[in-house]
């Protein structure tokens, strides 16, 4: 493409260089310019399934088919990097790791070292690299297992010389040819930060000049706000046993802060946090989410199920056509071990994840009683429309998650967690970014519908103008606006400390420090709302009626004469006026069932009383009307107006109109409450 925009106007000025592919990444041209490796892959394969690496003469700027060197639909190969012009470095996970490899022009290609780390991780962005080419026998690579180390690696003998760095997870590492190294990565006590160090190399083969990296120094870090070093939970890597046989990763995070300690004899509440991806793998680094709940009394653990990264293939592959039950077992069978171990408290478990992992988490309330409730941000909720509104580089991933689509849609019916909401008993909350075009809005919200049809508390937060549902913000940035969508009514069966010390409701701990309580009045029918309007209707339509008795009453004391207003326009009138009060007070009493059905407390007798309002206003309505309707014309008597029963109903009528009015404004005082209550803020 011609960096001067011609071809903005030209398209023709747009050449392809390689043949047609899916999906390509990594191209590398040879120094001497006249060769260019690169990879590709096809649908349904993920560049961690299987991905092909070729390499083709340059002729006139294009490559043609060339040579696959590696890779098939079962192996996964990474990042070429050029060495000489005749040689070139690349990754591959034939072995069952992805370790180094070395390809050349007269020899084929070599595996460098066999090594059960990985020397790279799930390509979810293109650009993505784990090594750093640093001259035509060394290169600097990024290896490991739960967590990431640095070392020179020597590829002629497949020496490797680990280099004292701290960071256990490294996102991007650059060598300057003056032996400055940029490092961008995060440790269990330092933040996500980006940080400077001098790497020397020493002699090449010198047992007495080994490379050694120079203590680090911060450059720009994702924070400046640390919390006290007592604050922080220490990060413990663990592998739970399966009873088939194989184990779980995990990290665990106790509860921590000095000074302070739990009950005597009491367990603490545990939170189980399963990553996305599913394809990916949380490293033991510093998180202020889990510090959060861990300095406040709850423990954490990350799950790194079957199918995450950074324990090679085989377990990688766990996944493969088990999604939501592989996911699921490993996530409870590390949950029981914590139980077992006497970590956690059994009865005060809890799940939480986003998009894939917002997916485990559901599927793991539906399909099990181990946890008491759950969050799911922007979480895959079923997988038949999810297939047509993600985008193209995950559209056919499920494919070797669950199987084949059409053919295999009884397993993309029967995994979904929509599909077990009637299992479900336990209060749920749903994170949802507006603009999330991976995981749209209508995953969220189909599961939201389906929590409100059978009367799980839950609540719905939706984050306007954001593409997650993270909701990571600075201190001094506004809060998201939150919009409650569904029913979140009071848990009477939630844990004791998760509930609302006024109503009992389910209380919401955010990753930041807010902390707000999802009460019974949260509802897509606010209740305060309904009892206004119902309160003002009925008023109307008993107002109405009086109104209409009175007319009815002037009309028989004083008959109109030939020469006023002709009578049929006052019958008519009045009939007309009987209508409008009819339908007040039909709308009045269809108001107050549905408060009667979803409202509670309070707000239900005010609902009874609007029935009772509405009944009598269909009373009056009709029979002021019928008698009206009767009079043969105006100037007829209507001498039974105020029947004894008539007389009784006015007195209750009486009774009603004073309660609507005192309704009324209860319900406008409610109605601000609550919009106080809900501002940002």
């Amino acid at each position: 493409m011609p960096l001067d925009g011609s071809a903005a106007e030209d398209p023709s000025a747009l050449r392809r260089v390689t043949p047609s592919a899916r999906f390509v990444a990594h191209p590398r041209v040879s120094p001497r310019g006249d060769l260019l490796a690169w990879i590709s892959w096809e649908h349904p394969q993920m560049p961690w399934d299987g991905t092909e690496l070729h390499l083709a003469p340059l002729l006139d700027g294009s490559a043609g088919e060339g040579e696959i060197i590696a890779g098939s639909t079962d192996t996964s190969v990474l990042q070429p990097e050029w060495l000489d012009d005749q040689r070139f470095m690349f990754l591959s996970d034939a072995s069952g790791w992805w370790n180094p490899w070395v390809f050349s022009a007269d020899g084929g290609t070599r595996q460098v070292l066999e090594l059960d780390q990985e020397f790279a991780g799930a390509m979810w962005a293109l650009g993505t690299t784990w090594y750093q080419v640093l001259d035509a026998d060394r290169a600097l690579v990024q290896h490991g297992r739960a967590a990431t180390s640095l070392s020179v690696l020597q590829l002629s003998t497949g020496e490797l010389t680990g280099l004292d760095c701290p960071l256990t997870q490294i996102s991007a590492a650059e060598l300057r040819a003056d032996g400055l190294l940029v490092l961008a990565g995060a440790s269990p006590t330092r933040f996500a930060a980006i940080h400077t160090a001098h790497l020397d190399l020493g002699a090449t083969g010198s047992s007495d000049a080994a490379p050694s990296l120079s203590p680090l120094s911060p450059l720009r870090s994702s924070r400046s706000d640390a919390p006290d070093p007592g604050l922080l939970p220490e990060a413990e890597s663990i592998e739970v046993p399966l009873p088939g046989g194989g184990v779980v990763h995990a990290i665990v995070h106790r509860p921590r802060q000095t000074g302070i300690a739990g009950r005597e004899g009491d367990l603490p509440p545990f939170i189980a946090q399963v990553h996305g991806g599913p394809t990916a793998h949380v490293p033991p680094v510093l998180s202020l989410p889990i510090a959060y709940y861990t300095s406040r009394g709850l423990g954490v653990v990350v799950v790194n199920y079957g199918g995450s990264t950074g324990y090679g293939r085989e377990y990688r592959d766990r996944l493969r056509g088990q999604w939501g039950v592989v996911d699921v077992q490993d996530t409870v069978a590390v949950m029981e071990h914590l139980v077992a171990e006497g970590i956690a408290d059994g009865q005060r478990l809890a799940i939480e994840g986003g998009s894939a992992g917002g997916w485990t988490t559901l599927a793991c309330l539906t399909r099990t009683d181990a946890f008491a409730a759950g969050v799911s941000s922007y979480g895959v909720a079923e997988l038949e429309q999810f297939r047509l509104d993600t985008h193209d580089f995950e559209s056919r991933y499920i494919d070797g998650l669950v199987g084949p689509y059409p053919e295999r849609r009884d397993l993309y019916v029967e995994r979904a967690p929509l599909s077990h909401v009637d299992e479900l008993e336990v209060p749920v909350l749903l994170l949802q970014g507006e603009e999330d075009r991976i995981v749209p809005p209508s995953q969220s919200e189909l599961f939201r519908d389906a929590l409100a049809a059978k009367g799980i508390p839950h609540a719905y937060l939706l984050f306007e103008g954001s593409s997650t549902a993270s909701a990571g913000r600075s201190p001094s940035s506004a809060p998201p606006r939150r919009r409650y969508r569904s029913t979140a009514r009071c848990s009477a069966s939630a844990p004791p400390a998760s509930r609302c010390s006024s109503c009992s409701g389910a209380r919401i701990l955010d990753e930041h420090g807010g902390e707000g309580t999802v009460h019974p009045a949260d509802q897509p029918l606010k209740p305060a709302v309904a009892l206004v309007s119902t309160s003002l209707l009925m008023v109307l339509a008993l107002g109405g009626t009086y109104l209409l008795s009175l007319l009815a009453a002037e009309v028989a004391d004083d008959p109109l004469t030939a020469g006023q207003i002709a009578p049929q326009l006052l019958v008519t009138a009045v009939l007309a006026l009987a209508l409008v009060v009819a339908m007040l007070g039909l709308a009045s009493f269809v108001l107050a069932v549905v408060v009667l059905a979803k409202g509670g407390g309070k707000l239900r007798l005010g609902a009874a009383l609007m029935v009772a309002a509405a009944l009598l206003g269909f009373v009056f309505s009709f029979s002021v009307s019928g008698n009206v309707s009767q009079m043969p014309d105006a100037a007829v008597a209507v001498s039974n107006v105020f029947s004894v029963l008539e007389v009784v109903l006015e007195v209750f009528r009486a009774i009603v109109m004073i309660a609507g009015i005192v309704l009324l404004v209860l319900g406008i005082r409610q109605v601000r409450r609550e919009r106080a209550e809900l501002a940002p803020g």
